[in-house]
């Protein structure tokens, strides 16, 4: 997309090459006295020639700022590919540089009720990384997930957030949460994604939330190919803006071999439908992430982040 800068600059290059090879006569402005009275003379060639540069230069300028005015303005901006890796972000500014969604004003549709916010504060397992304290300004719908359960009883609907907050130190040992940090780790700002139904669901609320299965610390940036949330009814992930392409490796307790999934990118979230698993493992659907891996232009990879698929289940 161009710029009002970019144009501006293109328009003044190209006033300046129509008018560069018209030069004035020399010493035409020499022996020229005071007129006693109007007399009309006619002007030279080389003084017709700039001016019809210089009105058709103009003319250009002005009809294509009027276009621009007047053309349709995108609904978003395209973000640039990226080739590397930021440093990683361990702030909410340095993560709004990162996530455009967050630099969008939040919507009411962006806002979690505060019946679920309560419920997203309670830590119900030992591998949830829920938040203790959750910004309230600071939420952001992902996506809304509509589909028919796996098992086949009907149809369901499924609100996806991304979430920031605080954890306090006591849920660092990983007991009462999965974060299992340490030290200003476990004290600076956390981001999760949670999954809610509705307030009055049989289930427990939130019924999905971003887990940490290999009971490893969790890293201290914001922003990392891990943060993706298996459901049973689809694979949402968060991405950094520029990213052009998400490869998941999904699997089982029991399979030595996990399954690839290249989910669909939308700005900062990745989705894609669930992934049914083998049937030797007699479960539905994949529900460990094993592998992640962010690319850049050219299938370059800029990010990624690999778990002992033997380690699943252990501990």
């Amino acid at each position: 997309m161009t710029t009002d800068e970019q144009l501006i600059e293109r328009l003044r290059r190209s006033m300046n090459a129509a008018t560069a090879d018209v030069f004035p006569p020399e010493a035409i402005l020499d022996d020229i006295r005071p007129a006693h009275g109007l007399r009309w003379r006619p002007p030279s060639l080389g003084a017709v020639a700039a001016i019809s540069a210089t009105a058709l230069a103009a003319g250009v300028a002005v009809f294509a700022i009027i276009s621009l005015r007047h053309a349709p303005t995108p609904a978003t901006q395209t973000i640039a590919p990226r080739s590397h890796l930021a440093a990683p972000a361990t702030t909410l500014a340095a993560l709004r540089s990162e996530l455009a969604i967050l630099r969008q004003p939040q919507s009411a549709t962006d806002k979690i009720p505060r019946w679920g916010i309560t419920a997203e504060q309670q830590p119900d397992c030992s591998n949830c990384l829920n938040l203790a304290t959750v910004f309230p300004r600071e939420t952001r719908l992902l996506t809304t997930v509509r589909a028919r359960e796996p098992s086949g009883n009907g149809r369901t609907s499924e609100r996806v957030y991304l979430v920031l907050g605080k954890v306090p130190r006591s849920w660092g040992n990983g007991l009462s949460s999965g974060w299992r940090q340490r030290g200003r780790s476990i004290e600076g700002l956390h981001l999760s994604l949670v999954g809610f139904t509705s307030r009055r669901s049989p289930e427990a609320q939130p019924v999905n939330e971003l887990l940490n299965y290999f009971d490893g610390p969790m890293p201290a940036e914001l922003l990392t190919p891990r943060d993706v949330m298996i459901t049973g009814l689809a694979t949402i992930g968060v991405v950094p803006d520029g990213v052009t392409r998400v490869k998941w490796e999904l699997a089982n307790p029991g399979q030595t071999k996990p399954v690839t999934v290249y989910p669909r990118l939308h700005g900062n979230v990745a989705i894609a439908p669930w992934t049914p698993a083998p049937r030797f493992t007699r479960l539905i659907n994949e529900q460990w992430l094993v592998g992640a891996t962010w690319y850049g232009p050219a299938g370059t990879a800029i990010a990624s982040f690999t778990g002992d698929l033997a380690q699943i289940g252990k501990g």
